[in-house]
């Protein structure tokens, strides 16, 4: 987990809330690479995630929630 970690904080550009959901922006082509490693971190308020190329999406339940998460995946990286 310490190498994934390590690797991310080069790949991962922002992380910002947005009603129930937190939206992760990455270097091309990274965005899986960070869903898994945050999918692995069992974190329960994530309802899920979806990865495109340089975007992250993760869903929660709350706008609440969404905060908690983000300042979660901050301390990740």
């Amino acid at each position: 987990t310490n190498k994934y970690s390590t690797m991310l904080k080069d790949i991962v550009v922002s992380i910002q809330p947005a009603q129930n959901i937190v939206i992760v922006r990455t270097i091309a082509a990274s965005a899986s690479t960070a869903a898994a490693f945050i999918d692995q971190q069992n974190i329960i308020e994530i309802l899920g995630t979806i990865a495109g190329d340089d975007t992250l999406f993760i869903a929660t339940k709350s706008s609440e929630d969404a905060i908690k998460v983000a300042n979660q995946v901050k301390a990740l990286f």
